[in-house]
């Protein structure tokens, strides 16, 4: 887990999907170049050189606007969230274990592996489904938007290392679990 949180300067996350993070090493690397500014440090966490002791930051905002691409690549996890996290034919909750991805329009019968053509299914619905095209998803197959996965990435569970990210981020408090980063220098 990377622990610093980046912002862009309108102060929203760089990117939700995957979050815009740094290692401690490389924020502190950024900070020095001017690229960044730390808007807040972590109260515990604190890196030595012979001569000089820092805080490490948590979340930093960027001294530039980056401007947000629309693009969206075609990867398992964004397959997962543009589905909601469940099965497209019987509504089962997935995770990156027990997903399988399923082709509409079977490849055998010239489907492609593209977004408007490829759901996610469980494994008894895929087997189920086969190479055949009765089944339908309940949700046609669709190539989503970066605000679409946005969405849809927000109201599910997410891990972070340091409890003033929830500020920062969007998320339903409920849905975040704070997980200290290991702070053993590497």
């Amino acid at each position: 887990m990377s622990a610093t949180l980046i912002m862009n300067s309108d102060f929203t996350p760089l990117s939700i999907i995957p979050l815009s993070t740094a290692s401690w090493k490389e924020a502190i690397r950024i900070s020095f170049l001017g690229h960044a500014k730390t808007l807040e440090y972590y109260d515990d966490w604190e890196v030595h050189s012979p001569r000089v002791t820092m805080k490490v930051p948590s979340v930093m905002i960027s001294s530039t606007f980056v401007k947000k691409k629309n693009f969206v690549r075609f990867t398992r996890q964004n397959l997962l969230i543009r589905d909601s996290f469940e099965c497209q034919y019987c509504g089962i909750h997935l995770s990156n274990n027990t997903l399988t991805v399923d082709h509409v329009i079977p490849r055998v019968r010239g489907g492609k592996t593209k977004w408007d053509n490829v759901v996610s299914a469980c494994k008894t619905c895929n087997s189920k489904k086969g190479h055949k095209s009765e089944m339908k998803p309940m949700v046609p197959a669709y190539r989503p938007d970066y605000y679409d996965l946005v969405n849809n990435a927000r109201k599910t569970a997410i891990v972070v290392p340091d409890p003033k990210w929830i500020d920062y981020l969007g998320w339903d408090s409920s849905l975040v679990t704070v997980r200290a980063p290991d702070k053993r220098v590497h």
